[in-house]
Parts: structure tokens; sequence; C-alpha cells
């Protein structure tokens, strides 16, 4: 009897892999608190799409989140960081916004300020660092910069089997496409058109299905090329201002 072990249970979930529900309840409380700030006006119904709409946003970001890490604490954890930003972000900004360098890094009212004294350019970069600061241009960039490592990875697939040979062309097409993207950015205001975000899924959907039928995508886009994306980022803003003042 003293040797002897307790079965043990093999159907209890890891914490890794236990899905969280915190991402849910900071997702829905903004709703709920507006709701009950205005029963007087609102009604059941008002209630449904904004529920669904963070419910959606919420589950989305999760995948992406669980694709990325691999791991459901820290998917669920940054999907909760990220809620309690959208939610707060101008809350917390509106106070901040006569400070020029908040102003110039979260992006709040750059865009109309300038636009409005003529100083604006067409250029989908420029937009796009007026309008959500560089915390939200470093995610913009790094998803363009992202799509094109790894297309440009599985693009130099060499194997005999016709559906490598075949990802292997999509991917060329898709960085020709993006390339032909990113030079009319530079003379148009194309930051947010969905074009450019059918590629970001069309690179993402070819790795998935490179790593799960072969394996790690050599020379893929990995966690430490983010110091590149922030160092583009930065050369970026005075390389863009010189060019537009030439250009322009």
């Amino acid at each position: 009897m003293g040797n002897s072990k307790l079965p043990q249970d093999t159907h209890t979930r890891s914490p890794k892999n236990r899905i969280p529900y915190h991402p849910l309840l900071f997702a829905l409380y903004p709703v709920l608190f507006l709701y009950a700030r205005n029963l007087d006006e609102a009604t059941f119904p008002d209630l449904l799409k904004p529920t669904v709409i963070v419910i959606l946003l919420a589950g989305i970001l999760f995948a992406l989140a669980r694709a990325l890490f691999k791991d459901n604490t820290r998917a669920g954890i940054l999907v909760s960081l990220s809620m309690v930003m959208i939610f707060t972000y101008g809350h917390v900004m509106e106070p901040l916004r006569g400070a020029v360098v908040v102003g110039y890094i979260a992006g709040k009212g750059r865009f109309t300020e300038f636009s409005d004294s003529g100083r604006v350019a067409h250029n989908s970069f420029v937009h796009c660092w007026a309008e959500l600061g560089l915390f939200g241009y470093f995610f913009w960039l790094g998803l363009i910069i992202a799509s094109l490592k790894d297309g440009w990875a599985i693009g130099k697939i060499t194997s005999e089997e016709p559906d490598a040979q075949e990802m292997s062309r999509l991917a060329k097409a898709g960085i020709a496409s993006m390339a032909g993207y990113l030079a009319a950015s530079f003379f148009l205001s194309r930051t947010y058109v969905h074009p450019l975000y059918i590629f970001f899924g069309l690179f993402a959907a070819f790795r998935s299905i490179y790593e799960r039928d072969v394996g790690p995508l050599a020379s893929g886009f990995v966690k430490g090329d983010c110091k590149y994306v922030v160092a583009v980022e930065v050369l970026s803003i005075p390389a863009l201002y010189v060019l537009i003042r030439i250009l322009w």
C-alpha cells in the first residue's frame, strides 16, 4: 500500500493549453459598463451588436497571439493588455494631447493638425505614423517586413513536390504584388486598403502551411527581427521627410 500510486488524470490540461477567460471579461466590460450607465436610453438589442464585435475582436486577437506564441497563457495576457489599451487609449491620451512629445509618440490628433495647415503629404507611411504614432507604425511596418521576409524564404524553396513549387510561385507573385503596393503607397494614401491585409493573411497562411507540412521555415521572420523593424521605423522618418521635401 505504501508504494501504490494514485492514478493520474490524463485529461487534465496543462496551464499552457488552458484557454483563459479574462480576455473576454476585459473585452465585455466597456460594453456592459456603457449599457448600464445608459439604461434609460439604451435597449437590450442595442447591446447585441457591440457585444458580438468585441467578442470577435478578442477571438481574432487571441487566435493570432496563439499562433505566434504557441502558448494560451501568453496569448491571453497579450489580448487582455490589448483590450485595456484599446478601450483606455482615448481617456489616457486626451489630457496629454498638448504634450508635443506624447503627440508624436501616440499619434493622437497629429494628422488633423498637419492636414489643416496644409502640411500633409499623400504618403501611406506618413499617414500611418501621423495617425497611429510610433507604436502603431511599428506593428504596421513590422507586418510588411515580416510578410516580405517570409515570402522571400518561401520563394526560395527548392523541391520536386508540386505543392511546394506552387507555393513558391505564389510567394514570388505575392512579393511582386507587395512591391507594387509599396511603390504606389509612397504617393498615395493607402494605409488601410483591403489588398494589403489580404497579402498579410496570405503570407501568414503560406508559412503556416509550410511549417505544418515540412517544418520550421529557414530564414523566416523571427522575434529577433523586431530590432530591425525598430531600426527601419526610426530611420524611415527622416528618410521620408527628406524624400518628400525633394519630390514635393
